[in-house]
């Protein structure tokens, strides 16, 4: 949780190759994508699910 915490600072300092150049970061958000997926499948919410899952 704390590296996720760190994205929206990057973002608002315009500093989004950062984010996507750290392994840490990457990984942690590819892993919240992925739970999102699985939460919002069994809520059978399957566009977003599907969204999720496409994105990764």
């Amino acid at each position: 949780m704390e590296l996720l915490h760190k994205i929206p600072v990057l973002v608002r300092e315009r500093k989004n190759m950062d984010i996507l150049k750290s392994k840490e970061l990457i990984t942690a958000l590819m892993f919240t994508m992925y739970q999102n997926g699985n939460i919002r499948e069994q809520q059978e919410k399957y566009d977003m699910s599907t969204l999720l899952f496409y994105r990764l």
